[in-house]
């Protein structure tokens, strides 16, 4: 396999990105870089990418085969090569019309349909308890499990008319207090989402919610109000679930891909399995074109090509997804889970270590609130930061001028972080450098087709930059070290918690292996 710095188009990247440094950065000529696919539209015009760079970018991606891999991953190739498993979450986006959908996304896809929409109608034969509709949603999993569920029954609240859904991932006590305090345990339905059930946060927060059902509900308040959603269905069966309200996804399906699988059920119980099969068929369209068209037209792949340029030829370590959009609060959450957990790898395909940049800080939040924190480091700080805006053309709320007042300061930010502000006399601490890079992404509107549209770009940038670092972006064995010592660590906590009083507990830690 190719490392990336052994091409020639990295050597020349890596000259065109000498070149630069003695020219400001916004007088760099940039290819004409607005294009639209999927009813998402992709405007690249203030980045310091200039037309060699892209045309170098694009001999790097025939050089290590980025299309190719991009049609296998698309047809859900075994791309997990050490854990030795396929990758099916875009098998997962396809029509049940299509005559490709396997019978173990088929099957699963089928029963959720009917039991989700037993469930929203109030159907006795959904549940085994009683007769009366839910009235709330408990979902509990944590990362992969609850990011893009959560992002997505969020984004899409225009569309919610089923029961109220809430998501608890941490293991803190307090958090499960304090989102159980409004519900009634008798109109609560609590659905589990593990992909092994071996992790541990929920499985806690499980056994907690079947306490808390069983004191106020009754016995019977287990399994009867409950519902499993895993790869392991017989440990689901070995703890009590009951079958039919067990749903299943392929183990090829990572957590952080898995949303839409069966651990989408939640969006489904929000929103209608049919807003549920338009999201999947927004990435579907996203699969598609992603596989199909040329690097210049391939949203996914300008933004990983844009990317790797700002990471790894300008030296930018951090990059902020700033959604002016309020219903898209989140995007930042899952995208620093999609993003850090997929491509935050020191090691190659190979097990070699790399000497070269990968995955850069991604943070965020909804504008216009970041503009009152943290946007003025990407102003006028040290650093230079580069960002995603994310915009939607349509408003979402009932005021046309505050969504006019919305969308002017996403694109005033936009300018300000890349022309800067240079004004004759300007005293030192109001100049703005400018040149922090800036790609402007608008949806047309915020629906379920163009929400599954503009994850699945994310995911695909995030496939094609892992292509280009040569890492596996399809495994997360970084997660794993701490759960092994917490593990270790559980019963010495206990006793210190016994022995301190109201001293402070990390003094029994300090320098512990």
């Amino acid at each position: 396999m190719t490392r990336p710095q052994n091409t020639t188009a990295w050597q020349t990247l890596t000259a065109l990105a000498d070149s630069q440094k003695s020219a400001a950065a916004t007088s760099a000529p940039t290819p004409p870089t607005l294009v639209s696919a999927c009813g998402i539209s992709l405007d690249l015009t203030r980045q310091t990418l200039p037309a060699e760079a892209l045309s170098s970018l694009g001999e790097l991606a025939a050089e290590i085969g980025l299309a190719k891999k991009a049609a296998d991953l698309v047809s859900g190739r075994a791309m997990n090569l050490t854990e030795q498993r396929p990758v099916l979450h875009t098998m997962l986006r396809l029509s049940p019309d299509s005559g490709k959908l396997p019978a173990d996304i088929a099957e699963p896809l089928a029963k959720i349909e009917n039991w989700v929409e037993a469930v929203r109608s109030g159907h006795a034969k959904a549940r085994s308890l009683a007769d009366h509709r839910y009235t709330d949603v408990l979902v509990i999993g944590i990362g992969g499990s609850a990011l893009g569920p959560e992002l997505a029954v969020r984004a899409l609240s225009r569309f919610a008319d089923g029961p109220h859904i809430h998501f608890l991932s941490n293991i803190d006590g307090a958090a499960f207090d304090d989102i159980t305090a409004p519900l009634s345990p008798l109109t609560t339905l609590v659905v589990v989402i593990s992909k092994t059930f071996t992790t541990e946060e929920t499985t806690i927060n499980a056994e907690a919610a079947r306490g808390w059902l069983e004191a106020g509900a009754g016995e019977g308040a287990f399994p009867a109000q409950f519902a499993a959603i895993t790869a392991n269905p017989e440990e689901a069966a070995r703890r009590g679930y009951l079958p039919a309200a067990t749903f299943t996804f392929p183990v090829g399906v990572g957590g952080r891909f898995s949303m839409w699988s069966a651990v989408g059920l939640p969006i489904a119980l929000a929103t209608g399995f049919l807003n549920f099969r338009a999201m999947l068929d927004g990435a579907a369209a996203m699969d598609q074109h992603f596989a199909s068209a040329p690097l210049t037209k391939n949203l996914p792949m300008l933004l990983a090509a844009y990317g790797v340029w700002n990471r790894n030829f300008k030296g930018i370590t951090s990059h902020a997804v700033l959604p002016y959009a309020e219903r898209l609060a989140l995007l930042p959450k899952h995208l620093q889970q999609l993003e850090m957990e997929s491509n935050g790898k020191s090691v190659d395909l190979e097990g070699n270590a790399i000497d070269y940049a990968t995955c850069p800080v991604i943070f965020g939040e909804a504008g216009t609130n970041g503009q009152h924190s943290f946007h003025q480091l990407l102003h006028q700080g040290t650093d230079i930061v580069s960002s995603d805006i994310v915009i939607v053309r349509e408003r979402e709320g009932r005021s046309e001028s505050q969504h006019q007042r919305l969308l002017a300061n996403a694109f005033a930010q936009a300018n300000a972080f890349w022309f800067g502000n240079h004004g004759e006399n300007l005293p030192s601490y109001r100049v703005h450098k400018g040149g922090r890079p800036v790609a402007m992404i608008e949806l047309q509107r915020l629906d379920p087709f163009h929400l599954g549209a503009l994850i699945a770009l994310y995911e695909h940038k995030v496939f094609a930059q892992g292509v280009i670092w040569h890492v596996n972006s399809f495994d997360q064995w970084g997660v794993e070290l701490g759960k092994t010592i917490a593990k270790t660590l559980l019963p010495r906590v206990g006793e210190a918690c016994a022995a301190v009083g109201d001293e402070p507990i990390s003094q029994y830690f300090v320098s512990t292996e």
